[in-house]
């Protein structure tokens, strides 16, 4: 369905994929995907998902390309189940005292989880119950 001269919305799937499969010959519209912040006018200054140029596009994918294959998320599978068990025993602990801050608790494993993943150690958030400080 046309909704602009310049913009189009699609309701079929198959056309979806189509469109948005790799190696596809449409390209995406800067005006939309790189116009989202003042800082991401650009393909060096956007993320993963607005560049427009294809060969960047797919120079970039190779970097995230091993992240989510199935030997990886093995290998972090029982950092994170420990991180997630951390968390429910504290979160346990709270509503025993009457009162818990799940939003909290869920903040505080998030950063422990990216930190373990990004960085190779987790920030003890939640271990030491509270936002690391970096001091």
């Amino acid at each position: 369905m046309r909704i602009s001269p310049t913009e189009i919305a699609i309701a079929d799937i198959d056309a979806w994929r189509q469109i948005h499969r790799v190696g596809s010959n449409f390209r995406k519209n800067p005006k939309w995907y790189q116009g989202q912040s003042p800082v991401q006018y650009d393909d060096d200054t956007v993320g993963v998902f607005g560049l427009n140029d294809p060969k960047k596009a797919s120079a970039r994918r190779k970097l995230f390309q091993n992240a989510g294959t199935k030997r990886i998320v093995v290998e972090w599978e029982p950092q994170v189940v420990q991180l997630v068990n951390l968390t429910i025993e504290r979160i346990k602990r709270d509503l025993k005292a009457g009162k818990c801050d799940v939003m909290k608790w869920w903040t505080l494993m998030t950063a422990d989880v990216l930190g373990d993943l990004a960085f190779g150690e987790s920030f003890d958030n939640v271990k030491n119950e509270e936002v690391c400080s970096f001091q």
